[in-house]
């Protein structure tokens, strides 16, 4: 799979942001931040999308006959750029906190670096699934507690537990694509009211293919930071 490195300037736009702060790394902390980062991102990423077949999701959207739009990349948070060569429409929303691995696990990642190895075969994906549930988890009450937290504007259509796996989605839904106002609001219900019905689905179905809470959000071009 090809996934999109991501810089400090697009790291500055994570919310919310429980972990360490890039600014308080040297030059060389922060380049190996960002390269176990990346890394981290696209074994985790590629592992989510096999495990919860988002690639069906995803190409169900896009073959629809209700004409969704993929967003432009300008108009992506980090989130759904990172993986925008994959997927079109849907995308993971969780921050990664590599910092949360022990030292043992970033020497994994260092030598998986060195040997320039970014395969997810079953040595990575058994690294993945024995430590993803630390690096996602949003430690919001600095405690270790479990609660509710927003991943996105302050609404309550952005709230989700703070060790779930969250799952994003965005099309260009304001897009007239040709279409006049009446025929472009006709569209946009129908098109609303299908995504609903999938995302339903796609709860429903996720409860069977992991152990731990999936949310599945929606996000349009004013609920996301774009990246910097």
């Amino acid at each position: 799979m090809r996934f999109r490195n991501l810089n400090e300037e697009n790291l500055k736009t994570i919310y919310p942001n429980t972990g360490i702060k890039l600014q308080e790394l040297v030059q060389e902390e922060k380049k190996e931040y960002i390269e176990q980062y990346n890394i981290y991102r696209s074994l985790f990423v590629e592992f989510i999308i096999e495990k919860l077949d988002l690639k069906n999701y995803d190409e169900e959207l896009e073959k629809s006959e209700l004409r969704y739009l993929s967003s432009n990349i300008e108009n992506m948070d980090l989130y759904q750029y990172f993986s925008s060569d994959e997927l079109k429409f849907f995308y993971i929303r969780n921050n990664m906190y590599i910092e949360k691995l022990t030292e043992e696990e970033r020497n994994w990642l260092n030598e998986r670096i060195k040997n320039k190895n970014y395969e997810l075969d079953n040595e990575a994906k058994e690294f993945i699934e024995d430590t993803y549930e630390k690096v996602i988890f949003e430690d919001v009450l600095r405690d270790g507690s479990k609660c509710i937290t927003l991943f996105g504007p302050d609404s309550s259509n952005y709230l989700a537990k703070n060790d779930a796996i969250v799952i994003g989605i965005n099309y260009d839904e304001f897009n007239l694509n040709g279409l006049n106002d009446d025929e472009w609001s006709e569209l946009y219900f129908k098109q609303s009211a299908n995504l609903y019905s999938i995302i339903e689905k796609m709860r429903s179905e996720m409860k069977n293919k992991i152990d731990i809470p999936v949310e599945v959000l929606k996000y349009n071009m004013f609920s996301i930071k774009r990246r910097n």
